[in-house]
């Protein structure tokens, strides 16, 4: 089980739950994404997919529009390494 918080279309906070559907889904970018089923709208771009610990997993970074279930998040330990290369 996995949470999404963001500014959903700019209607303040909002949370959202679903699962993992994926840990290292490769797209067309030849990239790594966590694939979700969370509820993802726009606002919630950069924000946290985190577990029922409380754990950040990913960055919110995607999803896609004519289908549902499929949204994706960067997931954390390229965030992290991103930072440190640019810090």
């Amino acid at each position: 089980k996995v949470f999404a918080i963001g500014n959903s279309l700019g209607q303040g906070t909002c949370i959202t739950t679903g699962i993992v559907s994926d840990k290292a889904r490769v797209l067309h970018d030849g990239k790594t994404y966590i694939m979700t089923d969370c509820a993802i709208n726009a606002g919630n771009s950069g924000g946290p997919l985190f577990n029922e610990n409380g754990e950040v997993i990913g960055s919110v970074v995607a999803g896609i529009t004519n289908a549902e279930g499929m949204n994706f998040a960067i997931p954390c330990g390229i965030v992290q390494n991103f930072i440190e290369r640019n810090n």
